[in-house]
This record gives C-alpha cells, structure tokens and sequence, in this order.
C-alpha cells in the first residue's frame, strides 16, 4: 500500500474514533443544546452530533481493509481459515477482553460508590443510558458479550452501548468469508453448499440490524472491483460527503428510514477511497502523528464511554459538578479535561494490548501452526 494512502486511512481512522468520543463525552458532561448557547453553542454542538456516521465510516474501512484481504487470498488460492481466525481474533481480542473487564470494573465503581446522581442505577435520557447500568453487570451479560451476542441475546455491558458495533463486526468477519469462499473459492460442490447453508443460519441468527448493515460492510469492498478511479480528485466527495452529514445532523433527512442515509454516507466514503487508492502522491507531512493517533483508536473506542462516565460520577460525587453542566468556558474547560484524561488512559491501554497485537498473532498462529504475513491487500480486480 502506498505511504500516502496509508496515512490517509489512519486520519480517517482516528478521526472517525475523535468523532464518536466526543460526542459521547459532551453528552454525559455538558446539557443538551438550547437556544441560549447562542452561536457558539450552535457550532459546538454540531460538531459534538458526528458519532454514528463516524461508526459506518469504520464499517466502510473494515470492509475494505479485512474484506479486500480475503477476496485477494481467495482469488489467489492461499486463503487459509486459520491462518484468517489467528488474525481476525487477535485484532478483535487484544483490545476486546481486557476492555470489557475495565468498563465492568468502572461501571461497578460507579454503582457503587459515586451514584449520587442516581445515573448507574436510575438512567438518565440525556446522558444516553436510559436504563438501570447495575441490571447489566452480570456474568451472564459478560459472557455473552465476551462472544459477541449483545444485541441479539444479551445487552451491551454495563453502560459500554458503543459495544453494538463489535458484535456487528465479529459477525461480518464470520458472514462475509463464507459467502465469500461459495462464489470465489476454488471448493468442491459438497463444501461450496456448505459455506451457503452456515452462511444462511448465521444470516437467520443475527437478522434485524446486524444483517441489515452488512450491505454497508459491504460497500467497502467495491473499490476493490474498480479498475479505474470513479472521480479523479478525492474533494468532490468529500464536499459531498460533508453536505450529508450535515443534513443528517440537522435532521433534514428524517423523513428517510434509517438505514437509508448511512447507505448514502457509505456509498459516498466508498467513492472517496476509490479516489484514494489510485491517486500517486507524496506522504503527507503529518503521516507520523496519523500513525500515532491510529494506533489506538479501537483502544479508544472500547474504553471511553465507561471511562469518562466514572470520571464524571466521581467529579459529580465530590465536587457537584461533571454531569449534564449547562454550556459554557467553565463546563467547556472541564469537558476537555475528562477528555484529555480519556484519551491517556486509552492510550496506556493501548500500550499493553492493541499495541501487541502482532505478537499475540504470531504466537496463536504459531499454535495452529501456520505463518503470519503481516500484509494489507492491493487491489483487486474482477
């Protein structure tokens, strides 16, 4: 993958994760929007409203980066289901186990001693926890997060809602190998039938919103079959795509069912990164910070929602203040100190898992005996 691109992929990356972070943490600091936030209030606010389209981003990003890699493997008959799970599980549970721990470990915290605001075990609409967080620290609960059934048998943990999108992307990294393998794969009939038939009980398993957005997954691995840029310069899109998500912040688009607009912003990311792969230029200037900030963006968004919550339950517990604060400097100032701190301590989460994600990988794929080829896939032609 050329440098440029790369670096490229890691500011969508934890741009998308900044985007999702904050505005998590304005929601649980600082009130809603009214009218006499004035200007500024209005500009704040709608930069704090980018979380879930930032998610479908990922998804684009996800389908390109672990979908293309399949198809190349299975176009160029190397594929090998091991050798997939070894880096698919790893990527997925570096973070992911110790992650659920620490919000468990937070959320119990909080419940426990620093619920003064009655947010752990009341909920509260404007914090985006409408429900009883201390109900949703079960064993139970974990376990059934642990193998990615929140949202279809069990909830998210604790007050971690952000988990919906993993359970989504540990299901397309089972789904889309075996759709996959059936039509690309070099296979006899007998196990191309079989592929079709798990892939059909799994779509029966998930249904409702996990296979609905499988088609957005999906959409990322359209540049892959482009032999040819669809725009030649990449602004075009993103003008476009910044128009979008303005509608959609300003709700002009709610008149639309709602997988309707994210299939838009997907198709319109999509466009973008077909740009991207083919352009030829020089690595930006900024491509270390890029990497840098990258490197612990699942961290990040794993951790923070639980993270920053305690944080503010305990400001709120000693001083009177760190939850729903009305707009101002001071409530400003203190929300990005709670940010700030957020982001440390993902990133010394990162340091002692996402981090040592390779090394995790080459010591199961070692166990199952096979080798590891740290690669990200070219593109693919039809």
């Amino acid at each position: 993958m050329p440098a440029a691109f790369s670096a490229q992929l890691d500011l969508i990356r934890w741009l998308a994760a900044l985007l999702v972070c904050i505005t998590h943490v304005r929601s649980i600091m600082i009130a809603d929007y009214t009218p006499a936030s004035g200007l500024a209030g209005r500009i704040f606010y709608f930069v704090h409203g980018f979380g879930h389209s930032s998610v479908i981003t990922f998804f684009i990003l996800s389908g390109y980066l672990v979908g293309g890699e399949v198809l190349q493997s299975l176009q160029q008959g190397n594929f090998n289901g091991r050798a997939y799970f070894a880096k698919r599980f790893t990527r997925l549970y570096a973070v992911y186990a110790p992650g659920l721990m620490l919000g468990f470990l937070w959320d119990w915290l909080g419940a426990r001693f620093f619920n003064s605001q009655g947010v752990y075990t009341h909920g509260m609409d404007a914090v985006m926890v409408p429900f009883d967080i201390s109900t949703r620290l079960t064993t139970e609960i974990f376990t059934g997060n642990l193998v990615f059934l929140q949202t279809l048998v069990v909830p998210a943990l604790g007050s971690n809602s952000p988990l919906w999108s993993l359970a989504n992307e540990a299901w397309y990294y089972l789904l889309f190998p075996l759709i996959a393998a059936a039509c690309f794969a070099p296979i006899s009939r007998g196990s191309r039938l079989g592929c079709i038939a798990f892939f059909l009980a799994c779509a029966w398993f998930v249904q409702g919103q996990i296979l609905l957005y499988f088609g957005v997954w999906l959409l990322g691995l359209v540049p892959h079959f482009l032999p040819r840029p669809i725009l030649k310069k990449g602004w075009p899109s993103l003008i476009a795509l910044g128009f979008l998500m303005g509608m959609v912040r300003c709700h002009q688009l709610d008149f639309l069912p709602m997988p309707v607009p994210d299939y838009l912003l997907g198709v319109l990311v999509m466009i973008y990164l077909n740009t991207l792969s083919h352009q030829k230029s020089d690595t930006p200037r900024f491509a270390p910070v890029h990497h840098r900030l990258a490197r612990f963006s699942y961290s990040l968004y794993i951790c923070h929602w639980p993270f920053a919550l305690f944080l503010a339950a305990v400001s709120q517990h000693y001083l009177g203040r760190g939850m729903q604060m009305p707009f101002g400097l001071y409530s400003i100032s203190y929300y990005l100190a709670v940010l700030g701190i957020t982001y440390a301590f993902a990133w010394f989460v990162s340091c002692h898992t996402e981090q040592h994600t390779p090394t995790m990988r080459r010591r199961l794929s070692a166990w199952l005996g096979v080798k590891t080829r740290e690669e990200i896939p070219q593109r693919i032609l039809p």
